[in-house]
């Protein structure tokens, strides 16, 4: 159950990120056009833009997270032949001297 919370989660994040972010951009230049509509000083864009910053952090993270997680499987994949298993920093290091090539 808790696996497939974190599924969907990490699946509606970045949607709401995006759909937010739109309408931020939206009343930014509706506001900048009729400043008589004060988008930018409602209570409610302040409840969007706090949503817009929780998810974005939210979002970040997950990616974060999957990208190491992506390395992780990698190297073991890589190092499961070798009898030493490296450090983390070593192991990044070597991650990184085979994609720069």
């Amino acid at each position: 159950m808790i696996r497939f919370m974190r599924k969907m989660i990490a699946k509606i994040l970045p949607h709401i990120s995006i759909v937010i972010s739109g309408m931020m951009i939206v009343f930014f230049i509706i506001d900048r056009y009729n400043k008589k509509m004060r988008f930018m000083e409602d209570e409610m864009t302040k409840v969007l833009i706090f949503i817009l910053g929780i998810s974005a952090i939210g979002t970040a993270i997950m990616l974060i997270h999957h990208q190491r997680s992506q390395e992780w499987q990698h190297l073991r994949r890589n190092d499961a032949s070798s009898d030493n298993p490296a450090t983390p920093g070593e192991a990044i290091s070597k991650l990184r001297d085979s994609i720069s090539r």
